[in-house]
């Protein structure tokens, strides 16, 4: 029945792409004398079915429907800024937890292909001064967002602070219009609530604690669990103490530094203990310039307590020897850190 609808349509109006758009509407609605809201549902209806098509036509041999969304989506947003456009109101689009088409383990690398494809689309789209459709993407996973922030999907990125928010100041745009603004959601809460004199009950910050204290335990886990370090844990199997001198000492030197010079795109991060505490968050990424820092002041002092928490189950005899070998370690320790590039062994 679908099909011999939309074959009459298109008989009916072969040379006359709006009239077939309107006469497919009206039937994915089931009325002729539609109002305008339901035609428009009717067109989103009519340009999904299509969108559908087109992926299930590309899907590979074998797989009758192999979803995508690379033609749905991006019809989508193309449907919405047609539709800015004609209303001459901006619209803002929200994408909300970007970070599970990267890291799920439901997803495969679909996830990362659709993101790539709808980054690209709107920064095309944003590139124009007088773009009707903005986008807001949000994350709470670190390497995510500065994969997303890197060359060639952001050339300029532009920090914003809780007072850009407040005023929706316009930022300032480069020469050729693409432009980017990132903006730290602890950096704007602080901020916001240190402005508004807003406190927490005693009750609030004790269960803040614990949840705190649970969630760098399982960041550490994390790290530690890293395929990165397993591998730089491997390269040191003859020497327990080797291994911990390169992994607590370098933590050490990230903590003393106020930030870790970083290279322009996320996958050229190469320090295998970086690369660990960027994926569980430990490390966030800052622009203006590209660097690294911690997250806040309570990370760095939970960091340095773990360091000094592990030092002190070494027996005498294993300090001696932490001891030698950090003297041996400590330059290429600190060569390492300081190489933007960051490349392993």
């Amino acid at each position: 029945e679908e099909r011999e609808a939309a074959a009459s349509a298109l008989r009916a109006h072969s040379g006359d792409a709006a009239g077939l758009w309107l006469a497919l509407a009206r039937h994915a609605v089931a009325g002729s004398e539609a109002g305008d809201a339901a035609l428009a549902v009717g067109a989103a209806l009519v340009l999904r079915g299509a969108a559908a098509h087109v992926e299930r036509q590309a899907s590979p041999a074998g797989w009758p429907d192999r979803q995508n969304g690379l033609t749905r989506i991006p019809y989508l947003l193309a449907a919405l800024e047609s539709a800015a456009v004609a209303s001459g109101r901006p619209m803002v689009v929200a994408l909300l937890n970007v970070d599970v088409l990267l890291r799920s383990l439901f997803i495969d690398a679909r996830g990362e292909d659709l993101l790539h494809r709808v980054l690209t689309h709107l920064q095309q789209s944003n590139a124009a001064p007088d773009a009707k459709l903005r986008a807001l993407f949000q994350t709470s996973d670190s390497p995510t967002a500065f994969w997303a922030l890197s060359p060639p999907l952001a050339e300029s990125v532009v920090p914003l602070s809780a007072e850009d928010f407040r005023t929706a100041a316009d930022v300032k745009r480069p020469s050729n219009g693409a432009i980017v603004g990132v903006a730290s959601i602890t950096d704007v809460l602080l901020d916001v609530l240190a402005s508004e004199g807003e406190g927490e009950s005693e009750g609030s910050r004790a269960n803040d604690h614990v949840r705190e204290a649970r969630r760098f335990e399982w960041r550490m886990d994390q790290v530690l669990g890293h395929a990165a370090v397993l591998q730089l844990r491997q390269e040191h199997a003859d020497s327990r103490t080797s291994f911990a001198v390169v992994l607590w000492e370098t933590i050490r030197q990230i903590c003393q530094r106020p930030y870790l010079a970083a290279p322009r795109h996320a996958r050229d991060v190469g320090h295998p203990i970086v690369e660990a505490m960027l994926h569980t968050s430990l490390l966030e990424p800052r622009w203006c310039p590209t660097r690294l820092v911690m997250p806040d002041a309570k990370t760095r002092r939970r960091l340095l307590s773990w360091l000094d928490d592990q030092h002190a189950k070494l027996s005498w005899p294993q300090r001696t020897e932490y001891s030698v070998q950090l003297l041996r370690d400590r330059p290429d320790i600190l060569r390492r850190l300081d190489n933007p590039d960051q490349g392993r062994r």
